[in-house]
């Protein structure tokens, strides 16, 4: 007997009166077409049938034109921001690179922080961000639980009144240098254990299951000088890093300029808290304006596009469907990734793999989070953003 799933699918005004098509992704990668028949209406039960599974369908019609699917089969319709009201810059900002040599819109600037994170912060290889020591400010809020912090907070009172007695007693007595090193090292030890502790217990869930853990980051307010974007429109708040557009025309991104990942697996938690879709962006070279970007809408349609320039007609649409593994509406929580080894690209949404293509345009980049409107303004909050490279 075949399994039976119920989705909503979101068309538009036009397509319910003429009738429209669509091919979507069932789960095991099997591939189903859904005729909408002309004369659609909102609320319609479409029944689509095959050996293994039955999907039923709920039109939900939407009220604007000019939504995701009012676009040509290898485009995207949005445009990233060109004139982004909300981002107030301290004097200085650095112009918004997505937006070099546009000949229509103003440039914009994006916030950075002022204050840059610690060297320990950042990985010695690609300047990437890594693991801040266990004892170091800001890593613990982000690592431990509330009680561990308090334990950690005790442990490292105790660490630093054994270092100050080392050195006080060594201005007493020049003898005691060896000591004042060899507790220096022992302390470097601990922390280098920690870290490496807290990588191993944080292997990489998706395959191919490889990897070592470089960014684990709450994004929450003490994540705000860890490289990405600050500003009106990429705020960080008690519940995580929110994105939001109030224009319908554009849609914002929200960088972490301090990344540059090749072969990597990216995930992040998304709730849509008002409008239409969320998503990540990845391999961004922003200075030639190109990036993947990996959306997902409250009424569950997934889109994976290429940009080659800050001009959302000229992007190419990679893969779209319906995604039966998302929790549809606002205020749902969803866990996105995508899995960018070499030319392979593996989207999972929820832990289940929605889609897998080939494409060698870009191979390595930015990551960072998007607010991405259809009809209405729209804002998403971002947490527990990963990444494991290999």
């Amino acid at each position: 007997m075949s399994s039976e799933l119920r989705a909503t699918l979101a068309i538009s005004k036009s397509e319910a009166v003429t009738g429209t098509s669509r091919t979507l992704t069932m789960p095991g990668g099997r591939k189903v077409t859904v005729n909408v028949p002309a004369g659609a209406y909102d609320g319609q039960i479409i029944r689509v049938e095959d050996a293994v599974s039955t999907l039923l369908l709920s039109l939900s019609i939407m009220q604007a034109e000019g939504s995701a699917f009012a676009t040509g089969p290898n485009s995207d319709d949005l445009t990233v921001a060109a004139s982004n009201p909300y981002l107030q810059t301290p004097s200085g900002s650095i112009p918004n690179p997505y937006l070099q040599n546009t000949p229509v819109h103003a440039q914009y600037s994006y916030a950075q922080s002022p204050t840059p994170p610690p060297p320990s912060f950042y990985s010695q290889n690609q300047g990437q961000p890594a693991f801040l020591p266990a004892s170091s400010n800001g890593a613990a809020s982000r690592l431990l639980s509330p009680r561990n912090i308090v334990l950690a907070g005790l442990v490292l009172l105790l660490v630093v009144a054994g270092v100050v007695g080392v050195v006080v007693f060594t201005r007493n007595n020049p003898a005691g240098n060896t000591n004042v090193a060899a507790t220096t090292t022992a302390i470097a030890q601990v922390q280098a254990t920690a870290t490496a502790s807290f990588i191993a217990a944080n292997p990489n869930p998706y395959p191919p299951h490889r990897g070592t853990l470089v960014l684990s980051d709450s994004l929450r307010p003490d994540s705000s000088n860890n490289g990405w974007d600050r500003g009106g429109a990429c705020v960080f708040k008690g519940d995580g890093y929110h994105a939001s557009v109030s224009s319908t025309n554009f849609f914002n991104d929200c960088l972490n300029t301090k990344t540059a990942f090749s072969n990597f697996t990216y995930q992040v938690t998304m709730k849509i808290i008002k409008g239409n879709a969320g998503g990540i962006i990845f391999r961004a070279d922003s200075v030639n304006s190109k990036y993947y970007l990996f959306r997902v809408g409250g009424e569950g349609i997934y889109v994976l596009s290429q940009y080659v320039d800050n001009v959302g007609a000229h992007s190419k649409i990679l893969s779209r469907s319906f995604c039966l593994h998302c929790n549809l509406g606002l205020n749902q929580t969803n866990v996105l990734a995508v899995v960018a080894d070499g030319h392979s690209i593996t989207l999972y949404v929820n832990s289940q793999q929605i889609a897998s293509i080939n494409d060698s345009s870009y191979d390595r980049g930015q990551i960072g989070v998007i607010a991405y409107p259809y009809s209405d303004p729209t804002e998403v909050v971002y947490t527990n953003a990963k990444v494991w490279t290999f």
